[in-house]
């Protein structure tokens, strides 16, 4: 994993991010935060690791994964670019989990203790947000847990993968899959043949086109329709 110095100016996302506030006050492109490459496959941290840094993917994806006693491991959110990692820290400060990059990635390195900012209450005002966006992530997660169908799940992971993305400036319509059929079981709790029966069923119905890991939406409508007054994420 390596690790170099990033400006605001030499990022490629879009519009500011809220974790970038954390480490560009102001967003001032001279400002300079740290960033560290992650290549697919590799661990950004694990559980039990010390949580001294907020970490922000600028690039790539990442899964993030706990274990049970039972050494059971569940998939608990995928993070693109913009999202932050490390929240899970902040109780014991060590990670709770462990995130993985699905392809090779960056992220930028945003300290907790606000060393090297000139705002140090930047992250105070900001972390109420950052933790109140997670926690509504799980409670809509619950709900599709809970109260949906293996169709609506996974059309529900679909549709707000789509929104995630062309938030992002990439097609809501078309995308690969970074993640694997069992990751998005773990994570939606089907059991990999029900998510392969799912696909296909979808398909056949005309709603989505699916070759491999490559999807595109074909009738977005309609699947919204499957929710009724049901929110999808």
């Amino acid at each position: 994993m390596n690790t170099q110095a990033l400006t605001c100016s030499t990022c490629q996302n879009g519009d500011p991010c809220a974790p970038c506030e954390l480490a560009n006050p102001g967003y001032e492109a001279d400002t300079v935060s740290l960033r560290r490459r992650v290549r697919r496959g590799e661990a950004l941290f694990r559980e039990g690791d010390p949580c001294l840094d907020f970490l922000a993917v600028r690039s790539g994806m990442f899964k993030t994964v706990i274990t049970g006693p039972d050494g059971h491991e569940q998939v608990t959110g995928f993070q693109l670019a913009g999202d932050v990692l490390g929240l899970d820290g902040l109780a014991q400060e060590r990670h709770a989990s462990r995130a993985i990059a699905l392809e090779d990635s960056e992220v930028v390195v945003l300290p907790l203790h606000g060393a090297g900012r000139r705002d140090p209450g930047q992250l105070g005002r900001l972390l109420p947000r950052l933790i109140g966006r997670e926690l509504v992530r799980k409670q809509k997660l619950n709900l599709l847990l809970a109260s949906m169908s293996a169709q609506q799940r996974l059309a529900s992971f679909l549709l707000n993968l789509s929104r995630r993305l062309q938030v992002r400036g990439y097609s809501p319509a078309e995308f690969h899959l970074r993640m694997s059929r069992a990751d998005i079981g773990s994570y939606l709790g089907l059991q990999l043949e029900t998510v392969s029966r799912t696909f296909s069923s979808l398909q056949r119905r005309g709603l989505i086109a699916v070759q491999t890991r490559h999807v595109v939406l074909r009738d977005r409508a309609a699947l919204l329709r499957m929710f009724d007054e049901i929110p999808y994420g």
